[in-house]
Order: C-alpha cells, then structure tokens, then sequence
C-alpha cells in the first residue's frame, strides 16, 4: 500500500508540474464532483494554504483521524476538480500556485498532501 501511495503521489506532482494556468469550476473533462460531497452552506473554495495546514497528512496512509472528505469541504469548499482514476484525487489550486491534493478510495480516510508551485520544485 505505501509503495501505491508513493507512486501516486508522484503522479500528483507530475500533474501539477504540467497544470494549466486556468483555474477549472468544480469538474474535468473526465470526473464530475461526487453528489455526496456537495454540502449546503460550504464556503467559496479555499485559495489559501493556512485552509488546509493542519489537515496535510503526516504519513501516507490514508486516515479517518484527518477527517471525511465532508469535513474538508465544509471547512475548505469544494475542490476544483477530481483527478483520480480508482481512487478520488481531489485538487484545490491555490493562489500562490501550490496544490492541494486530498486523496480518499472513500470519501471518508483521507490523504492530503500539498504540493509547492512548479516554480519552486528542486529550489532550496
């Protein structure tokens, strides 16, 4: 399983490297944000990383001890898009062009990572 998570979330830097400027609503051309998530009242979806601090995972197991994706979104709003294939990989673009990954095969152990922007990528 953690070999699955790293590779995973090597994809998910790959994906942020290669992300378009633009700033998707809520859907890609393949994913449509699950029904179950859509929580009334959420607020505008989280531009800022201070949203997420104390979510991002320490490990990379996913756990029901971060939350639910509900508590995310109730706390951070919807997500700008679904990225996964098997798994939900939910992405939040942030302003300062870091991501936001929270990652869950059920919408209720999450995973959340964050990623700096590409322009920061091997700097130090």
């Amino acid at each position: 399983m953690r070999e699955s998570i790293a590779v995973f979330s090597s994809v998910i830097v790959a994906l942020n490297l290669c992300a378009p400027a633009q700033q998707p609503s809520h859907t890609t051309a393949n994913q449509q944000i699950p029904e179950e998530i859509k929580v009334h009242g959420a607020p505008k979806t989280a531009r800022e990383f201070k949203c997420f601090k104390d979510m991002i995972s320490k490990t990379h197991d996913f756990s029901a001890d971060a939350g639910t994706m509900v508590d995310v979104v109730r706390r951070c709003g919807l997500p700008d898009e679904d990225v996964g294939s098997g798994v939900y990989v939910f992405v939040y673009h942030l302003k300062d062009g870091s991501i936001i990954s929270v990652s869950t095969p059920d919408l209720k152990r999450i995973l959340v990572q964050h990623s700096p922007p590409a322009t920061a990528v091997g700097k130090r």
